[in-house]
């Protein structure tokens, strides 16, 4: 089962729209105001769906079967922000997650959203073609489109196809010219 539904579980977490606009944001919010580990925000745009797909889809299937449970949960976003007072990475991760919940429209999604207090997560039968109608939604794939966009212009922008900038971001965060 694990390793027949991982790779629909990526594709379902809309990697690109997710990590791709959120760091085109906060780039343009930090630019020239405070530096940025981007690493952290990349984690944090992906961490609710690294999180909930394998627990909800995976271990949780015959009970839950939902992909959105715990990371996409107010409480959840909370606690990384209120870690994040304290350390600034961890804010970074916060600022990740705020943002997969705003493009994941959660506030449609009452129940999971301000769990426990409106009461426990609920089953949601997908099948796959519900899944795979999720990718012909103009929602979904312009955000895909737009995410890959931001990441290809700063790419760009900061040569990370070359190996020597590549390295220098993977190993510190930091988006910068060599």
């Amino acid at each position: 089962m694990l390793y027949k539904s991982f790779p629909l579980l990526i594709l379902i977490m809309f990697v690109f729209g997710h990590a791709g606009l959120t760091t085109g944001l906060i780039y343009l919010i930090s630019r020239k105001r405070f530096s940025v580990d981007y690493r952290y925000v990349i984690l944090g745009s992906l961490l609710s769906d690294i999180i909930d797909k394998p627990l909800g889809n995976i271990l949780l299937y015959n009970i839950l079967n939902n992909g959105r449970i715990i990371g996409h949960s107010l409480v959840f976003v909370l606690l990384l922000t209120a870690i994040g007072i304290y350390r600034k990475n961890i804010l970074y991760v916060a600022f990740g997650v705020w943002m997969h919940l705003f493009l994941d429209s959660m506030w449609l999604n009452q129940i999971t959203l301000f769990w426990p207090l409106l009461g426990n997560f609920q089953h949601a039968d997908f099948s796959f073609l519900e899944l795979a109608s999720n990718f012909i939604q103009p929602y979904n794939y312009i955000g895909e489109i737009l995410g890959l966009s931001a990441i290809a212009l700063l790419t760009l922008r900061y040569k990370l196809y070359r190996p020597d900038n590549l390295s220098y971001f993977a190993s510190t965060g930091i988006l910068k010219r060599l």
